[in-house]
């Protein structure tokens, strides 16, 4: 039986207001979970791993500067899920490789994010009683350069000293960091974050190469090494 016309045509604006209004409640829905104008999931995975930047070509075209400093450059994409040789310690993680092409050395950097405390700490734990079966663990200092504040008194930069984790294995030795809310206390965030050569190597000899990666990821303000292994 087919329905009047002006029937019809109140039932298609009742369904459209009925859409409307289920999108609306998702989108206030998701307004009150992450906030105004805070990084969806996707950004947060990979949010400490240096990424490329963009130039204008003559034409107007937008270029990827893959090169991240110096001789060192982005391989590939940045991919999800946790690379060898490091547990899946969250189903939000992203990690990078990128390569020296002057020296060839290659090097890796992993950003494993977690939005709940307790998830956060279980992976800590897990992270370290891997690290300890599979290489050498230690306590280690980086210092990074941060930008000029103008003072009559020092004029120059203030380096920003960062404890870590450092690991040393045959598959790739580094430095873990854990950061902590950084975005703001209000909201759950926490980040294990690892910058490391790929393959065996003197990790003396690239601890500049990594510290001057990390100086081109977010800031490490408070960030602090991995809890020790119970």
């Amino acid at each position: 039986m087919k329905l009047p016309e002006n029937k019809r045509t109140r039932m298609v604006l009742f369904l459209i207001l009925i859409a409307v209004g289920v999108a609306g409640i998702v989108l206030i829905t998701d307004f009150l979970t992450i906030g105004p104008g805070y990084p969806p999931t996707e950004a947060l995975q990979k949010w400490f791993i240096p990424q490329p930047g963009h130039e204008y070509g003559e034409n107007g075209s937008v270029i990827e500067k893959r090169t991240i400093y110096d001789d060192i450059v982005l391989v590939g994409e940045i991919e999800e899920g946790s690379p060898p040789p490091f547990p899946d310690l969250s189903r939000y993680c992203s990690y990078a490789t990128y390569a020296d092409s002057g020296a060839g050395e290659r090097y890796l950097v992993v950003n494993w994010y977690f939005n709940t405390t307790a998830a956060h700490s279980q992976a800590e734990k897990e992270l370290c009683q891997y690290l300890q079966a599979s290489g050498n663990l230690s306590s280690a200092e980086l210092t990074l350069p941060t930008e000029p504040e103008p003072s009559q008194d020092d004029p120059g930069s203030r380096p920003l000293s960062i404890p870590a984790t450092k690991f040393e294995s045959d598959r790739s030795s580094g430095y873990f960091m854990v950061v902590e809310k950084p975005l703001t206390s209000e909201h759950d965030d926490y980040f294990i974050v690892y910058f490391g050569v790929v393959g065996p190597a003197a990790l003396s000899d690239h601890t500049a190469a990594l510290e001057g990666l990390m100086l081109r990821s977010y800031p490490f303000h408070g960030a602090r090494p991995l809890t020790p292994c119970p």
